[in-house]
């Protein structure tokens, strides 16, 4: 989180000029990863990046995991590194006892896979750019 330590910068006095250069809209790229897509009732997507907890984020919305119909409490089949994984799909890490794995839509808005007091990227090996396939668990 960056913000937090600029506003209090900004509450010390510090001028925004003194945080770096100002950007230039028109120098600004779009994202650097592909488009998820739905096909026979998957979602295929990627690790677009991995936080300091280890927390894997995926380039799925929170409204692409609505489509599907994936809900809290339930489970989704992840596929990843050839490996099928049945993961608790829940809405706070304190819903799923410590060690174990779980997806959640992270503080963007973007569907996420971590382990309460843990690391998804130690648990998994995970790298950015990664591609996943995720699967709603049938009964």
């Amino acid at each position: 989180d960056i913000f937090s330590p600029l506003a209090a910068r900004l509450a010390r006095g510090e001028s925004p000029e003194e945080f770096g250069e100002q950007l230039i809209k028109s120098d600004l790229k779009g994202v650097l990863w592909e488009e998820p897509f739905i096909k026979e009732g998957s979602i295929f997507g990627e690790i677009i990046y991995i936080d300091k907890f280890g927390t894997a984020c995926f380039n799925l919305k929170e409204s692409e995991v609505i489509k599907l119909g994936f809900k809290a409490g339930g489970y989704i089949n992840l596929f990843i590194k050839k490996k099928k994984k049945r993961v608790k799909y829940e809405k706070i890490f304190s819903s799923v006892s410590p060690g174990r794995t779980l997806l959640f839509i992270d503080s963007s808005g973007y569907l996420a896979l971590g382990v309460n007091k843990g690391s998804a990227l130690k648990e998994f090996g995970l790298k950015v750019g990664e591609k996943v396939v995720f699967k709603q668990n049938e009964v």
